[in-house]
C-alpha cells in the first residue's frame, strides 16, 4: 500500500458488497510496529477485522464489510 492507503481501504468498502471480504497482506517490516493502528483503521471504515496472521514475513488482516 501507498502513503494514502486509507483511501484504498475506503474505496475497497465502497465497492464491497455487504458481508464482503477484505483481504490485506502487509511486509512484516513495513506493518509490524503499526499493527494495531492499521487494525483500528479498517475498522473505523466499516469493516470487522476477523482474523489476523502474522508470518515469518508478510502480516495478513482479513475484513468482512458490515
Amino acid at each position: 500500500m501507498g502513503s494514502n492507503y486509507l483511501d484504498y481501504i475506503k474505496e475497497g468498502h465502497r465497492i464491497t458488497k455487504p458481508y464482503g471480504h477484505l483481504f490485506i497482506c502487509e511486509p512484516k517490516k513495513k506493518a509490524e510496529k503499526r499493527l494495531q493502528k492499521l487494525i483500528e483503521e479498517v475498522e473505523s471504515v466499516g469493516f470487522k477485522v476477523v482474523n489476523t496472521n502474522v508470518s515469518l514475513q508478510f502480516i495478513y488482516i482479513q475484513g468482512i464489510k458490515l
